[in-house]
């Protein structure tokens, strides 16, 4: 934006309008929010509020004393050191991470090693869902069909093979 000059050799209607610009850039002093009555004592006003924060220790410092860290439970903790503004995080130890697990149903959980073990090595109706071995999973695979008198499958009957 130009700065807006008055000349003395200006016209009257030139003054005016330059008078205006001036004024509605400078704004209406009455809604000063610092309770000075002209512009410049409300800049000093504002100045002399922020001129504590100027330092970059200073800012530094209030910077760090908004912040906190909270522990809300669960595993690990974690701290904040307000004098070095560093946040610090311990997470668990593995006995922490153990205490989660547990086993079921044919298995058994050795919370000290971190370990599952079957309870036994053979595997019943009860550990295998509906549906879930398919003759695609044979090894050897072998089948027995049901014809018809035309030589038709009517049923085809698959085993893994030996």
């Amino acid at each position: 934006m130009a700065v807006t000059r008055i000349n003395v050799s200006d016209k009257m209607i030139s003054l005016v309008t330059k008078t205006n610009v001036i004024s509605t850039g400078l704004g209406d002093v009455d809604n000063l929010i610092t309770g000075d009555s002209n512009v410049v004592d409300a800049i000093n006003t504002v100045r002399d509020l922020v001129t504590a924060f100027d330092d970059s220790a200073e800012i530094v410092n209030i910077t760090r004393n908004a912040f906190s860290a909270s522990n809300l439970g669960g595993d690990g903790s974690i701290s904040y050191n307000s004098s070095t503004g560093i946040i610090s995080y311990t997470g668990p130890d593995a006995a922490d991470v153990r205490a989660h697990f547990s086993a079921d149903s044919g298995l058994d959980y050795d919370s000290a090693l971190g370990l599952f073990t079957l309870k036994n090595l053979s595997i019943t109706n009860a550990h295998i869902a509906n549906d879930t071995i398919t003759s695609t999973k044979f090894s050897s695979l072998v089948s027995f069909s049901i014809l018809d008198e035309g030589g038709t499958a009517l049923k085809t009957i698959y085993s893994p093979g030996s």
